[in-house]
């Protein structure tokens, strides 16, 4: 695939979501897909179909282990707090390849349900580990738990799904300045 072109046949298709496996190129990834074509036959577009929900099965089961692992090791409520932004860091980047308009509509609606379910289950799981640990500790990691909720955090439907760049301009129909509400 040459630099700057989408991919288009399946091999080109196979190595983008092999960069995408370790979710440490998902920006540079996210900016070749959006110029994607997909140029496949049938069993190939099952085959790469396939291909996608693993990768998002294996990046949600890698963000799932990545919670228990800091939360298991935490010794103390800076901790918890630093566990639970991690995670939705993570949740955040996944969202960001999910929205992709790469994906064919119904595996976007697909993924997004599934990552909000994730998401909606991991803080049910939070808190009711905190709830158990209320009396120990007077409450402090259930309100860590209220104070930082484990969602996803969708990009804008009209925004690309890459993060914005730092060299973008502001936006034109916004006033520079502070804004006072009354």
């Amino acid at each position: 695939m040459k630099r700057g072109a989408g991919p288009a046949t399946y091999a080109e298709w196979a190595d983008a979501l092999a960069r995408l496996e370790p979710g440490d190129a998902d920006d540079e990834v996210l900016r070749d897909l959006a110029e994607a074509r997909m140029d496949l036959s049938g069993g190939q577009a099952e085959r790469l179909a396939r291909r996608v929900s693993e990768l998002f099965g294996l990046r949600v089961r890698r963000i799932a282990d990545s919670i228990a692992k800091r939360l298991g090791a935490r010794t103390s409520d800076l901790d918890y707090d630093r566990a639970i932004l991690a995670a939705r860091h993570e949740l955040g980047a996944l969202a960001r390849v999910v929205a992709a308009p790469c994906w064919p509509q119904e595996a976007r609606k697909t993924m997004r349900s599934s990552l909000d379910e994730f998401a909606r289950k991991a803080q049910e799981e939070l808190e009711k580990t905190a709830r158990r640990a209320e009396r120990d500790d007077q409450g402090r990691m259930l309100s860590l738990v209220r104070k930082l909720p484990l969602l996803v955090p969708w990009p804008d439907a009209g925004a690309s799904a890459a993060p914005p760049s730092s060299k973008a301009s502001p936006a034109p129909d916004r006033p520079a300045g502070r804004r006072i509400i009354f």
